[in-house]
């Protein structure tokens, strides 16, 4: 007896997983035992009166920047004492810390400090 085939739903939950743990949308949905992309974004794009959709595609996202962030960690604790893997190095990390700031710049992105520090002196001439 051969095993029941996968709903489309369910097919969906393994994209948001795969993401979630680092993958991105294109290559989630190049796995056999996943969505198509088409499928995937005309699901994303859909009714959705709660929006439970886009909260579950962001908090994949979510957990995609952490992952790649805990690469970027392990890229920097395993490069070879030599000039060119280090290089090779630093283009990598350089590379994946632009991405994650674009991907979830609240948390990976520059803080901007948008306090002011001084007096502020208003004269009013008459």
């Amino acid at each position: 007896m051969s095993a029941q085939k996968p709903t489309t739903q369910e097919k969906i939950n393994k994209v948001l997983k795969l993401v979630s743990e680092g993958m991105s949308v294109k290559q989630a949905c190049l796995r056999k035992d996943t969505c198509s992309e088409k499928t995937f974004n005309n699901w994303l794009s859909g009714d959705d009166a709660k929006g439970q959709r886009l909260l579950r595609y962001a908090r994949a996202r979510e957990g995609r920047a952490d992952s790649i962030f805990e690469e970027v960690l392990e890229i920097a604790d395993n490069v070879e004492e030599d000039k060119n893997a280090i290089a090779k190095a630093r283009l990598m990390i350089d590379s994946r810390w632009k991405y994650l700031a674009k991907l979830a710049p609240s948390k990976y992105g520059d803080k901007l400090d948008v306090n002011h520090g001084g007096d502020i002196i208003v004269e009013i001439k008459k």
